[in-house]
């Protein structure tokens, strides 16, 4: 990606959702994070009920 710098910085100026901006990318990079977090944390809780 060319000038990713720029993207960046206008990406983290936003104060609210802007209606021309494609929120899709960062939407999909949110959600397997979510999921990954989600998975981690029920692998860990299925360990502790393991050592009950």
């Amino acid at each position: 990606m060319v000038n990713k710098t720029g993207y960046m910085r206008v990406f983290l100026d936003q104060r609210e959702r802007a209606q021309d901006y494609d929120y899709r990318r960062i939407e999909a990079v949110l959600d397997t994070i979510v999921s990954s977090c989600v998975q981690m944390r029920e692998a860990a809780l299925r360990e502790e009920l393991d050592e009950l």
